[in-house]
């Protein structure tokens, strides 16, 4: 009875024990599990619906490093570091690509022009986002990006007062008013002998005297046979003082309208270098005024403009007088002069006619699909508008010439 009874016992107690407290502990746990599972999908979805949100950066560019971009100091509106901070065209330009595409980078900040492509060259830095002109000799050891605006260069002189004997000279040479001057001396002669009536000579130069100036009254009496001559002496002096009129205005605006760097006389760029020309170091504009020169056979040796290193040493020439030239690219001059309060004085007299694109700079070693995204979003900037808005909110001047 014993064995039995124990038997039975541990049937009774085992099913008992099952039923009772293992079981519901095994429907929690899978109630359990279903819920964390229901969690997890749950989640999921919540985690995939948010990284669909955030916009898609490239795999290449979660690769790139961050980036080195140089900027030329000094040389506003290009770029210019102020209290750490880079300013400029290009520099808006470089942070709207770069903040639409996700790149990351550091700013590096470069003396010169021609510095920039020799540390571009030489992978120093991955791009430079300047003012560079995109030149034969600089595609010759750099890429650049698809241009962002256009400029060209400009000799820039101090204005002197137009009214002086050079300029009535140039008067007295044109054509048009020696010919009128003719024109009138013969019709106030004319005029003079028919009012005379008789070869009084004396009485005639007189007569002649009034007409020229414009004094009818001693001459006109009751005989209306001289007012047909006396209204010829006086069409023909209206005449001649409208076209001397004209002559001056043209020859004003010709003096003050920048001439075609092709044509640009030997004697006055002789004459500029003489009394002081600055240009900045290591840029294309020294490039182009040295191949000025040399075109109009000026003797280097003898003839050299100042060359400086920064704006500042440009603005002190052009503020104590030492130097009444400067060249400088077409979109930059006008900022040298405002900060110096010389906008007043000083004037294009010469212009390149030829117009340069301007680029970023891109180094050997930048990818090219970090290139193709820069090139593709200025052309896009370029597309809707927004590189004309960034332009005129910097006030650059058109480099196009009777655009």
């Amino acid at each position: 009875m014993g064995p039995s009874n124990r038997a039975c016992f541990s049937k009774e107690f085992f099913e008992t024990t099952f039923i009772y407290f293992l079981l519901p502990l095994l429907t929690i746990a899978l109630e359990m599990r279903i819920r964390f599972c229901a969690f997890l999908v749950i989640a999921t979805s919540f985690y995939c619906s948010f990284a669909n949100s955030t916009p898609e950066v490239p795999e290449f560019v979660e690769k790139q490093p961050v980036l080195t971009v140089g900027a030329v100091d000094d040389s506003l509106p290009c770029s210019v570091k102020v209290d750490g901070v880079f300013k400029g065209f290009p520099i808006e330009v470089w942070r709207h690509v770069a903040e639409k595409n996700g790149l990351n980078y550091s700013f590096q900040a470069i003396s010169s022009y021609d510095k920039a492509i020799k540390l571009a060259s030489q992978n120093a830095v991955d791009l430079v986002v300047s003012c560079h002109s995109v030149t034969p000799s600089r595609l010759r050891i750099v890429d650049f990006s698809v241009p962002f605006q256009r400029s060209s260069i400009v000799f820039v002189s101090r204005s002197i007062n137009n009214v002086g004997w050079k300029f009535f000279l140039k008067i007295l040479q044109n054509e048009v008013f020696w010919k009128c001057s003719i024109f009138l001396v013969l019709m106030t002669t004319f005029a003079s002998i028919a009012i005379t009536r008789g070869f009084n000579v004396n009485k005639i130069l007189k007569n002649w005297m009034y007409l020229m100036l414009g004094s009818l009254t001693p001459i006109i009496d009751d005989k209306k046979g001289n007012y047909p001559f006396i209204l010829l002496a006086g069409l023909s002096r209206v005449a001649f003082l409208s076209l001397i009129v004209g002559t001056v205005a043209s020859l004003v605006y010709t003096e003050s309208k920048p001439i075609d760097s092709r044509v640009a006389g030997r004697s006055f760029l002789q004459n500029a270098l003489g009394e002081g020309v600055v240009v900045m170091d290591e840029t294309s504009s020294k490039a182009w005024l040295m191949d000025l020169m040399n075109k109009l056979n000026i003797d280097n040796s003898s003839l050299q403009p100042i060359s400086v290193k920064t704006n500042g040493e440009k603005r002190n020439y052009l503020k104590s007088n030492k130097a009444l030239h400067f060249v400088d690219d077409s979109l930059t001059y006008k900022s040298v002069l405002k900060d110096e309060g010389l906008s007043s004085e000083f004037s294009p007299t010469i212009r390149s006619m030829n117009v340069y694109p301007q680029s970023f700079v891109f180094s050997p070693r930048l990818s090219k699909k970090i290139r193709r995204m820069i090139n593709v979003e200025i052309a896009n900037m370029s597309q809707t508008g927004m590189l004309v808005e960034m332009i005129n909110h910097w006030d650059y001047e058109s480099p196009y010439v009777n655009n």
